[in-house]
């Protein structure tokens, strides 16, 4: 006598076997691959309450050092090397409106919007009236506007990861990355030396190498 049970439990041994093979291949070679959603490939957005970070024209991410000025960390070859041990580069995108903030809000983030940077320090990125660029309480001074680099971009697009982009504060000047030193400063008009690139946590920007993050979702 042979039990309908055995045979149905048979075939779901085989099934879920099945389907374990066909995902440890999927995992066999290391991954780079553009993050999908919705059912396809898709633009990845920056949103607000992601962890980001600022890629400079001199090969260094923007941070908050230990003294509270905002200055460039060591140089890499590429923002993909972001070790992971560094704290200082990173920073939480806020939405101005408190309400929102508080709320927990998760929405794109898009070209004009104003935003607040949170650094490690639990303070926010502060353009000072000496020119400098520090550390400071969230209030009107702290607030900053997102804007493109890229002449063709569209005012209220969402903004991608990898876009290159400009901050600019309340007062109308730009932070900037000079040449001739190591902390940020702010200049009337935007320059090349203004310019950063916005990346995720790991440096990462479009293209996601799930190998390096040492995760496969």
């Amino acid at each position: 006598f042979r039990s309908p049970l055995n045979g149905r439990y048979l075939v779901a041994v085989f099934i879920a076997s099945a389907i374990l093979l066909h995902v440890l291949s999927t995992f066999s070679e290391p991954m780079k691959i553009l993050q999908l959603g919705g059912g396809g490939p898709e633009t990845r957005t920056v949103h607000y309450g992601d962890d980001v970070a600022f890629w400079t024209w001199k090969n260094q991410f923007m941070r908050l050092n230990r003294t509270g000025r905002i200055d460039g960390s060591g140089r890499l070859s590429t923002p993909e090397e972001f070790p992971r041990s560094w704290i200082w580069e990173h920073f939480i995108i806020e939405d101005q409106d408190p309400r929102r903030w508080w709320s927990g809000n998760s929405t794109p983030v898009r070209f004009g919007d104003n935003v607040y940077l949170r650094s490690w320090k639990v303070s926010w990125l502060s353009p000072y009236d000496d020119g400098t660029v520090r550390e400071g309480v969230r209030g009107p001074w702290e607030r900053l506007t997102i804007e493109s680099a890229d002449p063709q971009a569209q005012a209220g697009a969402p903004v991608p990861y990898g876009a290159h982009v400009y901050l600019k504060t309340w007062r109308g000047t730009y932070l900037s990355d000079p040449n001739n030193q190591a902390a940020f400063v702010q200049v009337p008009k935007p320059d090349s030396t203004c310019i950063l690139t916005i990346f995720d946590r790991y440096g990462q920007g479009q293209e996601v190498d799930w190998a390096s993050r040492g995760t496969a979702t």
